[in-house]
C-alpha cells in the first residue's frame, strides 16, 4: 500500500442514488459477515445496528481532523455523512438479519 496515492472519483451520484449505493454496500457486507457467524454473534451485531452510523461518523470524523484545512467543510457536511452511513448501516443490519 502506497501512504502517497491519490484517488480522484469523477462519477457524479444525486442524494438517492448515492444513498441506494450505500445501501446496497451494506446489505452486501452484511449478508458476508452473516455467513460467518453464529446466531448468537449475528443477535449481538443486530442489537448494535443502531451505533454503526455514530462510530462509522466518528472514524471519519478523526481521519478529517487530521486536516486543519478540511475541517470546516466536513462540519457542514456532517448531517449528509451521518445520513449516509445510516443508509449503510441500514443495508447493513437487513444483510444480517437476511442473511
Amino acid at each position: 500500500m502506497e501512504q502517497r496515492a491519490s484517488v480522484t472519483h469523477t462519477s457524479s451520484y444525486g442524494l438517492v442514488a448515492f444513498s441506494r449505493l450505500r445501501y446496497v454496500h451494506g446489505r452486501h457486507f452484511g449478508r458476508e459477515r452473516a455467513a460467518n457467524m453464529s446466531r448468537g454473534q449475528r443477535a449481538v451485531r443486530v442489537i448494535a445496528a443502531p451505533t454503526v452510523p455514530l462510530v462509522m461518523s466518528a472514524r471519519i470524523a478523526r481521519r478529517v481532523s487530521r486536516h486543519q484545512e478540511r475541517r470546516l467543510a466536513f462540519a457542514a457536511a456532517m448531517p449528509i455523512v451521518v445520513w449516509f452511513t445510516a443508509c449503510w448501516a441500514t443495508g447493513e443490519l437487513v444483510g444480517l438479519v437476511r442473511g
